[in-house]
């Protein structure tokens, strides 16, 4: 994990790196605020600022929280620097709307989607900037993360997959931090309301329908804070994005004309699909096996006790057995 973490003389390097950058796009960093704890907002706006690429934009969509300290805080930071944009909405919409909101603001050519009491990293936009460099016609990026609590003890490391629509489709593991093509965002309509809690894969979901030029930056970059009201911290904070992922999927299916049936995998944190198109053709099963007779046995049994399908062959490689 260390190698993950920038050390003073990296963010150093990492400033003159810059000089070299063909193209120094304006990252809009879009954070819906809701009373959060203002001490882990008065964090969270400052790991952007900290940002060694300072070629970026804060747009903060304010859902009318009800703590008077969060104002404050949001109108301190707007005066500070001027890159900082902030909107108070006049009534409380919930967090596809303010996401909306803070997109309204946003100039940028790419767009961060960030929560309201999360971390960057502070060379966090600097790799994403460096790998949008390297691929120019990239429209959507993600990073891996981590978890930190509020001690500032980091666990949880998650290192993500490559791109891969399947897997996207059971679950959002893109995570964050996730960077769009702004143009793309706006062009599939941004994020839908009645989605809240999937709001973002849902919005993934229809984004990746659009480009297969996707990116994974391999590098921990986002840290989600865990505190007590936050998703980080259980699976039961928020069971109502549980449904709304379903939902999220289940239109997806239909748009990608793919009947299934979508349902809730325990322990797994997303969704199985059980897809109603008929297999045609043959169907190839290659057991790779060495010695185990009896497990080999187990595997040929079920696979012709239990396989509807009429046309498939079995292929065992024996791997040396003796």
């Amino acid at each position: 994990m260390a190698r993950h973490f920038a050390r003073p003389g990296d963010l150093r390097g990492y400033r003159e790196d810059l000089e070299a950058f063909a193209h120094r796009p304006q990252v809009s960093v879009v954070m819906p605020v809701f009373d959060p704890p203002v001490k882990l907002l008065d964090a969270a706006i400052r790991s952007v600022v900290d940002q060694v690429y300072p070629d970026w934009e804060l747009c903060i969509a304010d859902d009318r929280s009800t703590d008077p300290a969060v104002r404050r805080c949001l109108e301190r930071w707007s005066k500070a620097d001027d890159r900082i944009r902030v909107v108070f909405r006049r009534e409380n919409g919930h967090i596809s709307r303010a996401s909306n909101s803070a997109m309204e603001l946003a100039r940028g050519e790419f767009t961060a989607l960030m929560d309201h009491d999360d971390l960057l990293a502070p060379d966090a936009l600097y790799h994403v900037v460096k790998r949008i460099n390297r691929r120019p016609d990239v429209d959507v990026l993600y990073t891996d993360e981590d978890k930190v609590d509020e001690q500032g003890v980091h666990s949880e490391p998650h290192f993500k997959p490559q791109w891969c629509p399947d897997h996207l489709l059971s679950r959002n593991y893109f995570g964050h931090l996730v960077v769009l093509r702004t143009d793309l965002v706006r062009e599939v309509g941004g994020f839908r309301t009645g989605f809240e809690g999937s709001q973002d894969h849902d919005l993934m979901l229809r984004i990746t329908e659009r480009t297969e030029c996707i990116e994974r930056v391999p590098r921990v970059l986002y840290h989600w804070r865990v505190h007590a009201a936050s998703a980080a911290k259980g699976e039961d904070v928020k069971p109502y994005a549980y449904q709304a992922a379903r939902k999220a999927i289940t239109e997806a299916l239909e748009r990608r004309d793919e009947p299934g049936v979508v349902s809730f995998l325990e322990g797994y944190r997303g969704y199985g699909i059980r897809f109603s198109t008929p297999l045609k053709g043959r169907v190839s099963v290659i057991i790779p096996t060495k010695d185990k007779a009896d497990v080999l046995g187990t595997c040929l049994r079920s696979l012709f006790r239990l396989t509807d399908h009429p046309d498939f062959e079995v292929i065992v490689v024996s791997n040396g057995s003796r």
